[in-house]
Parts: C-alpha cells; sequence; structure tokens
C-alpha cells in the first residue's frame, strides 16, 4: 500500500496538500486536474524525484529509500529521459545496468509490438513513438509499482489500445499498483479503480468514476433560476445558461442530466462565466 500522510509539497506558486490518502495493491488510480495544480508533482514525489516539503510517504510502511532496497518503482515521466542520440541498442544497456529486475526479452518484444525502429535515435522519433518507447521501459523492469505521467497524450488508436491492454495485463498480478496522472481521464474509464481530483494543489474527491458520473450532473434554465446551492461551475449556453450541480450538496433538484466522465472533466474545469463568478 501507498500512503501519504498530511504531505506538502511547494512548488512554483503552487502549495500542494496536506494530501491524505492510501492506494492499494492490485488498484489503478488517476491523478486528473488541469496543468499545474498538483497531479504531476505529486507523482513525482511518490516516485521519490522530489522532496516534499512536509508530511510522509510510505510504500507497505516503508519509506521510500527503504522499499526500493528490495523492491523496483518505475517512474515513466511526461516527456522522454533518454539521451536524444539514443536508440533501443543503448537504452538497453542503460536499462541493465539501473535496474536488477530488468528483463532483455521483454524489452526487444515491446519494441517489436510498438513498431519502433530499433536503430533510430531518440530525436528522430515521433512523440508517440517516444512515448510507446517509454512505456516499454516500464513493462521491461518488472516493477511492482507503475507510476505513469501522461501515457496516453498523443497516441493514435493502435498504441493507446495497447497502452491500456498493457496496464491490464500488468494488474493481472494484483501485487501490481498503477498511478496515472492524466488529463485523459476517459482513455481510462473503463478499467480504472479511483480517480483523485486535483484543484489548485487540494483534492476536491477521491471516487471511482461510476461514483463521479452519479454525482456531477448537468442543470439547465434561466440565468435566474440558477440554483444557490451545489453549483460547482455556470456557464451561458445558445438555450440559457447551464450549470454543474454537486448532488451530494444538493440533491433536490429535478430534470437533472447524466454527463459523460469526459464531460463532468470539461465542466469542472471550464471557465465560468463572468456573471456567475462569484455566485
Amino acid at each position: 500500500m501507498i500512503k501519504l500522510s498530511e504531505l506538502i509539497k511547494e512548488r512554483d506558486a503552487i502549495t500542494i496538500g496536506p494530501l491524505n490518502f492510501a492506494i492499494h495493491q492490485g488498484e489503478l488510480v488517476l491523478l486528473a486536474g488541469k496543468n499545474g495544480k498538483g497531479k504531476s508533482t505529486t507523482l513525482k514525489v511518490m516516485a521519490g524525484i522530489l522532496e516534499p516539503n512536509g508530511g510522509s510517504i510510505t510504500y507497505d510502511d516503508l519509506a521510500y529509500s527503504e522499499y526500493i532496497k528490495n523492491h523496483t518503482v518505475a517512474y515513466m515521466p511526461d516527456k522522454t529521459p533518454f539521451p536524444s542520440d539514443a536508440n533501443s541498442y543503448t537504452i538497453h544497456d542503460m536499462l541493465s545496468v539501473i535496474y536488477r529486475t530488468y528483463d532483455k526479452k521483454t524489452w526487444y518484444e515491446k519494441i517489436a509490438n510498438y513498431k519502433i525502429p530499433i536503430n533510430i535515435k531518440v530525436n528522430d522519433l515521433s512523440k508517440g513513438q517516444s512515448r510507446m518507447l517509454m512505456f516499454a521501459t516500464v513493462q521491461a523492469v518488472n516493477a511492482d509499482v507503475w507510476l505513469l505521467d501522461e501515457p496516453t497524450l498523443g497516441l493514435d488508436t493502435k498504441s493507446l489500445n495497447d497502452t491500456i491492454s498493457g496496464i491490464q495485463d500488468y494488474l493481472i498480478d494484483e501485487s501490481k499498483t498503477v498511478v496515472v496522472a492524466t488529463n485523459n481521464v476517459e482513455d481510462f474509464e473503463r478499467i480504472a479503480d479511483r480517480i483523485i481530483y486535483f484543484k489548485e494543489g487540494q483534492i476536491q474527491f477521491d471516487a471511482a468514476p461510476i461514483e463521479i458520473i452519479e454525482r456531477f450532473k448537468l442543470w439547465q434554465g434561466d440565468a435566474d433560476d440558477v440554483p444557490l446551492e451545489g453549483v460547482i461551475n455556470t456557464w451561458r449556453h445558445e438555450f440559457g445558461t447551464q450549470a454543474l450541480i454537486d448532488t451530494h450538496i444538493n440533491n433536490s433538484l429535478d430534470n437533472l442530466e447524466l454527463l459523460s466522465l469526459e464531460k463532468i472533466m470539461y465542466y469542472l474545469e471550464r471557465k465560468p462565466t463572468r456573471r456567475f463568478m462569484t455566485k
């Protein structure tokens, strides 16, 4: 189990936390929210890349530095960490030195499956190929935990399906754990156990996708009739006014419309119409 307790990280102009949540073995958990609101920074703290300013993070009740003595945590950044002149052969050499759990056979199988040219330099790969190269890396190191930052960003349909299938296959072993920071929650809706949504460095909610769909609904009507309670966001529309309603706060409204998870995320982050910004 990964556990964050009162964790605080000061980053640029935002203070993240205090964060308190746990992620259990066998779970796929998404960290969602607008860019710059805390999800990627939290992932880097979990990966031991950034030090927290307060609080703690433990893996099976051990500090990260102790946990990785006998376990592997694989982190996939949102941009390639490899030298621009590296290719699949030289990356193989690097991985075999860095990770004691690295598996050469898996590495070359994944490179072939994803149709990544083996002699081509990283600098000459497309963005999609570069992302799949990083995904092949986490698959090849036999890690106990995957921490993935925007793994599906910019992928074509085949690569997206390969990534989702790869995560599903990995989680067949219920001792494994996957945490994904993403702006594309709809890519993972079928397989995610939970979504932790960040806003201004704070957790706004932590729930299963179906619970989020049941909780946030769309109201439509005249501007003068916008509900006084439970309004998360509101904006003008060609047919009047629309509002995103949190039914945990206001469950007394009729004729609310169910939304897709993708739409809910869009409306959570949409800039409100000016007259409603302080309502």
